[in-house]
């Protein structure tokens, strides 16, 4: 126990006794109410030259000067001052002082000096406490420096495929968008009063963060802006999620109206299918004044608005359209005159005929007056609903004063991106053949405005194999022509039946598919030639009625040998006989005397 008490006591002394280094460092407990930076100023440690911007790894020192509007310079007594930051490093050579420039009964006013300390290329906060001998409550405070940049690190090179080469399935959400309101008021502001005011923003997308936010405030003519500057920078505002800026006002002690209100503009960065983006939004927040008290005649300035407006059916780009607009004196009261209403319309619209610009001499109080305006949807790059910029000129009398007052309104015109993304019936092969590859090819051409996403094509089929039967093509541009290919084999003669569907998401972000049937007639494979080798010098065989003719020449050369034999044996007997030839006769048979007379004759 003994030694926790000594450890305690040493770690206090230290923080007195280094009460000018960040050794202590301040907690992140919100900003004092009566606390206020009214401006700062930085610039490099190692030269002291001014710095437009601080980007990573750079050191600098900053001073700030600070106002604590509930405390006078006799009251705080000796200040001590500590810092830390999660966008500075804060390291043993930097060191935080504070330097009191307000005397006696005062308010208190310091300035603040936070020497060489190293941006980490992140955020833009320096967070510090003021501790003071006289009062046992200390007060904390953030001084942001917007000229910080934050450090990006390199994007590697998209080519729009993926790993295995194929196109990115990519899709469009467009620009997240950013709802600016404000908190509940317990009752209205009074003149004279200072206040603060709770903006809220609210990124609506469920996919898109929107990035380097920079909300820029302008109050109307009876508030004063109390802080040190005009703009807040918010760092990362991430899908469906709300973040709140506050801001110091003090409405002046006279009002000519109760109607006041904070403009806030708002700049941010979106980054989408690995592409960064820019867009904007704007709002002005109404702050509820007590109408009883506001200025010496309690007149309300009546406003106009736009009640009601019509542009009939569905408007696709190229069309014509009659808008109807109706807009309506908000006061019960006090009427207008010399109305004058301008109209401006931006990229996908244009006033087809007659002006832009409307005159109306009075209006009665509560009453309403109507305007019909030719209009033309035009085509135009970005896929977005166009809008018209409604902008009031009028007068209206307080008591006997002519007072001058304006309103202005916008009005969005959803405009349909026409579908003319067309895919011919396939183009099919003059002959198909059993086992053999053949392509079948679907013509397509994107003849409109915009581009087409995700487009994707697959066949099926039976007694046929393919050789991809799904592709993912990726987005067509505008104007993009080409055929989508499939390789087929069919396995079996006859009639190939299937199907080719080809899906994509239209310039509304609406899915479409087509379908096309397909039947092919497939032919029987003819029959594989022997096309084993052939000696060369061995002819061809005989023909086909070889063995009829061997037959018969075997015959014939049969019977010839058989009539040389016979010939031969005939002849073998004859000589044989005439070597055995004699004069005498072979028996006493007498011969006769003609005969044997003969016989004498042929001797």
């Amino acid at each position: 126990m003994n030694l926790k008490r000594y450890a305690a006591a040493f770690l206090a002394a230290a923080c007195v006794l280094f009460a000018g280094f960040p050794v202590c460092a301040a907690d992140s407990r919100p900003n004092s109410d009566y606390l206020t930076v009214t401006g700062y100023s930085f610039y490099k440690s190692a030269t002291g030259k001014p710095m437009e911007r601080v980007k990573k790894d750079d050191r600098i020192t900053v001073e700030a000067t600070v106002k604590q509007s509930q405390l006078t310079t006799d009251q705080a007594g000796k200040i001590r001052v500590s810092a830390s930051s999660e966008s500075f490093r804060i390291g043993k050579d930097s060191k935080v002082s504070a330097e009191v420039t307000s005397n006696g009964q005062e308010p208190l006013a310091l300035k603040l000096l936070f020497s060489d300390i190293i941006y980490k290329g992140t955020g833009d906060t320096l967070r510090f406490k003021l501790s003071y001998s006289g009062s046992t409550q200390p007060d904390y405070g953030t001084v942001r420096i917007f000229e910080c940049v934050e450090y990006q690190k390199p994007q590697k090179e998209n080519n729009g495929k993926d790993e295995d080469g194929k196109p990115k399935k990519t899709t469009h959400y467009g620009a997240p968008v950013i709802l600016i309101t404000r908190q509940e008021f317990d009752r209205p502001v009074q003149p004279g009063e200072t206040f603060q005011l709770t903006v809220r923003l609210q990124n609506t997308s469920t996919q898109l963060s929107a990035a380097n936010l920079i909300a820029t405030f302008e109050p109307s003519e009876g508030l004063t802006l109390l802080e040190s500057g005009a703009s807040q920078y918010l760092r990362t505002l991430r899908p469906r999620k709300t973040e709140e800026l506050t801001v110091r006002l003090r409405a002046n002690k006279e009002l000519q109206s109760p109607s006041q209100q904070l403009g806030v503009s708002l700049k941010y960065d979106y980054v989408e299918n690995d592409e960064r983006a820019s867009s904007t939004a704007a709002e002005r927040l109404p702050i509820p004044f007590d109408e009883s008290v506001t200025g010496k005649s309690g007149m309300p300035t009546p406003n106009l608005i736009v009640s009601r407006y019509d542009y009939g059916k569905k408007v696709a780009v190229g069309d014509s359209f009659d808008l109807a607009l109706e807009f309506r004196n908000t006061s019960p009261d006090t009427p207008v005159e010399n109305i004058v209403l301008s109209l401006d319309t931006s990229d996908g619209l244009s006033i087809s005929d007659g002006s832009n610009t409307f005159y109306f001499p009075a209006l009665a109080a509560g009453g309403t007056l109507s305007q019909t305006v030719h209009v033309q949807a035009i085509p135009q790059e970005k896929q977005e609903s166009p809008k018209i910029d409604l902008a009031f000129k009028y007068e209206y009398l307080d008591g006997a004063k002519r007072v001058p007052a304006t309103a202005s309104e916008k009005i969005a015109i959803p405009v349909v991106q026409p579908d003319r993304f067309q895919v011919a019936q396939p183009s099919l092969p003059e002959a198909v053949v059993q086992g053999e590859e053949a392509t079948v090819s679907l013509p397509y051409v994107n003849k409109g405005k915009g581009q087409v996403y995700n487009v994707e094509a697959e066949m099926e089929g039976t007694n046929m194999s393919l050789l991809e039967a799904h592709q993912n093509l990726g987005n067509f541009e505008a104007g993009k022509s080409g055929t989508i290919d499939f390789i087929i084999t069919p396995q079996e003669p006859g009639e190939v039946t299937g199907k080719i569907t080809v899906s994509y998401e239209d310039a509304n972000m609406k899915v479409q598919k087509l379908t096309f049937p397909l039947a092919l007639q497939v032919s029987e494979a003819l029959p594989q030639e022997d096309m084993t080798e052939q000696p060369e010098d061995i002819p061809a065989g005989p023909p086909a009625g070889w063995i009829f003719w061997t037959l018969g020449g075997f015959g014939v050369l049969l019977s010839a040998g058989l009539l040389i034999r016979r010939a031969h044996q005939k002849k073998r007997r004859a000589e044989a006989q005439l070597e055995s030839f004699t004069w005498e006769p072979e028996d006493d048979t007498q011969l006769t005397a003609g005969e044997r007379d003969g016989k004498d004759e042929t001797q």
